[in-house]
């Protein structure tokens, strides 16, 4: 984690360098710091038996659940605002996978209940509309996902008696990459409010099982220029 903090940060203060020498005026407000928060739906995983038994898994479909982040962003007044660039940390508490139907094995129908949670860092490259006071905007953004699962659970009725597994705990983390869009208001000349939609989709990988987890966020930001 420690590394892909690291060159993020060094990326981000080149192009950083960059912009504030190529421009000709200081005091245009392009760089900015904001939180946001919101709420995260609807969710699923996806995942695929690695085992040489290959078992066909069912999607599972994971709890509605909220998120809260801060950015750090610059606005380019040379490129003519039209392009920003944020560097973005987000937790997302959960979403959890309530007991549901997963598998059949041996005719026995298998279900499984888990908690998560993640920490995204991600990279937005944002176009936006730049005059007026309302800022339409849509994006892209790699970056990178820390998806931790606790008590995670399988269970099986076998004549009559239920079989509950021993709760394990696992972490993965990988690429994930973000879609953007919104619109920002300007509320006075260095604070504005930000109402937004993302697309986020990561990979996650086991030794056991490969995943793809997809999810929805509606956020609400406030941002500081200076």
């Amino acid at each position: 984690m420690k590394k892909i903090l690291s060159i993020c940060l060094v990326v981000f203060v080149v192009m950083s360098s960059t912009f504030v020498l190529a421009e000709e005026s200081r005091n245009d407000l392009g760089m900015y710091v904001g939180i946001v928060g919101g709420m995260v739906f609807p969710n699923k995983i996806s995942l695929t038996d690695k085992g040489p038994n290959n078992i066909p898994l069912q999607d599972l479909t994971m709890d509605n659940s909220a998120v809260l982040g801060a950015k750090i962003g610059y606005t380019p007044s040379f490129l003519n605002k039209i392009l920003s660039v944020e560097i973005e940390y987000n937790h997302i508490f959960g979403p959890n996978v309530g007991n549901q139907y997963w598998y059949t094995s041996s005719g026995y129908n298998f279900t499984v209940q888990a908690n998560t949670s993640m920490d995204t860092i991600f990279m937005n490259f944002k176009v936006r509309y730049p005059t007026g006071r309302f800022h339409p905007y849509v994006g892209v953004a790699p970056g990178w996902v820390w998806m931790k699962v606790s008590d995670l659970t399988q269970s099986v009725n076998v004549g009559g008696a239920r079989f509950t597994s021993t709760p394990l705990s696992t972490s993965a983390n990988n690429f994930a990459y973000q879609i953007l869009a919104g619109v920002e208001y300007d509320v006075v000349n260095n604070i504005s409010l930000d109402l937004g939609y993302k697309f986020l989709q990561g990979k996650p990988s086991w030794t056991e099982m490969d995943g793809t987890v997809s999810l929805n966020f509606v956020t609400l930001g406030l941002n500081y220029k200076f």
